[in-house]
């Protein structure tokens, strides 16, 4: 075998599979598919940032919050531009209507 064509067999064999990704949507519970930011807490938890809420993704299920009418407290919008998730287990969101912060811990 020429030693061209073995090391062609060599990079064939190396090479690793091709990629995949899992796909999420609104079917799955995402409140929109319209994604703003994304952010990775301490615990692995996957916040996201949506048009329609903020989404809290543990691996296996969402978990959406959004705005209420009227009510003082949670979200001032739900359409929201950013996300971080802080490493003394605070979520902070940038909405429409200005920053709000949840603390994990209590759900406040």
């Amino acid at each position: 075998m020429p030693r061209s064509a073995l090391v062609l067999l060599l990079l064939a064999a190396a090479t690793p599979s091709a990629q995949t990704f899992e796909r999420f949507g609104v079917r799955d519970g995402l409140s929109s598919e319209v994604i703003a930011d994304l952010s990775l807490d301490a615990r692995g938890v996957l916040w996201i940032a949506t048009q329609d809420g903020l989404n809290r993704y543990d691996g296996h299920s969402f978990r959406t919050y959004r705005s209420r009418a009227g009510a003082n407290t949670g979200l001032p919008s739900s359409r929201l531009s950013a996300v971080h998730a802080s490493p003394t287990g605070s979520v902070w969101v940038g909405t429409t209507r200005g920053a709000a912060r949840l603390d994990v811990r209590t759900g406040q």
